[in-house]
This record gives structure tokens, sequence and C-alpha cells, in this order.
């Protein structure tokens, strides 16, 4: 399934490089995944969690780091309010 559009005008230059996938999304906010291949590092992928506004670009837009690695219910549902907090406020 293709991303949707205001998630490559999000990240730009970098939507290839990160390889972002939503993982939920809200109406004014999304927690995205975001996976770099850190090949000059070392040879395994990062996956991290980030909750964005949907209407910002990576350059200039704060993000929020919300996981690292492998989640959990409790991490899933931790970010779940978050990103509903995020777009009630």
């Amino acid at each position: 399934m293709p991303e949707p559009g205001w998630l490559e005008k999000y990240y730009g230059s970098r939507f290839k490089d990160l390889r972002p996938e939503v993982y939920m999304e809200g109406k004014r906010f999304a927690v995205v995944k975001v996976s770099s291949s850190g090949m000059r590092q070392s040879p395994y992928d990062s996956v991290g969690y980030v909750l964005i506004q949907k209407d910002g670009k990576h350059c200039v837009t704060h993000y929020r780091s919300l996981h690292e690695g492998s989640l959990t219910q409790d991490d899933h549902d931790r970010m779940k309010k978050i990103l509903e907090e995020a777009d009630s406020g």
C-alpha cells in the first residue's frame, strides 16, 4: 500500500533514506515508523517511532521521538494515548 502524499511531502529528500511508514494516524498528527539502514555504522537497521505534525516538514517542524526498537502492547497503547492527546490539543 502506498504511503499518503503528506508523508512524502513531510520527509522530502530524506523519504527514501528513512523509509517512513504510517503506524497510527490522527486528524492532525501521526505516529510514523522510520528506519535507517545505518550501513555506514553497522549492518543492522535501526527502527524508531516519532510523532509528527502531518502538515509540517522534516527540516523545519519539530517531531517527538516516542520509541526505538521492537514494540510491546504497552508501547503501542502509550503511543496511541500520546497521539490522541496531540490531536485533541
